[in-house]
């Protein structure tokens, strides 16, 4: 599996030679992008809270109890993945960040819901 991701990854990095740098980006795309990392961070701590205790993980690329190091990985390999394609995007940049914040923020707030159901 990570070695799919891997090449994915490589292909990205081809693609992206004559994209721009993170120098290249705006204030507010960048807090964009960090803001994404941040809620990245939340979402492994609260997944792996969930596996730990019992939980399921849906993501069918990890499968239904993935380790924290899998977890970790896949994240990584994701944000690796993010950041090259919001780097090729320079046009719809900020629309992009904004949606992908707005997804994860419903990801983090519906692994909220299911730490709650836990004694």
């Amino acid at each position: 599996m990570i070695s799919r991701f891997l090449l994915l990854v490589l292909l990205l990095v081809s693609l992206n030679s004559n994209a721009g740098s993170w120098s290249d980006w705006t204030t507010e795309d960048k807090s964009l992008m960090k803001t994404y990392v941040v809620l990245n961070v939340i979402d492994v701590a609260q997944t792996h809270y969930i596996i730990k205790n019992g939980g399921v993980e849906h993501n069918p690329l990890l499968g239904n109890s993935p380790s924290a190091k899998d977890i970790l990985q896949h994240k990584l390999v994701g944000l690796g993945i993010i950041y090259l394609f919001t780097d090729i995007i320079e046009d719809n940049r900020r629309e992009f960040l904004i949606t992908i914040n707005a997804v994860q923020l419903l990801v983090i707030s519906n692994n909220l819901v299911v730490m709650l159901q836990f004694d």
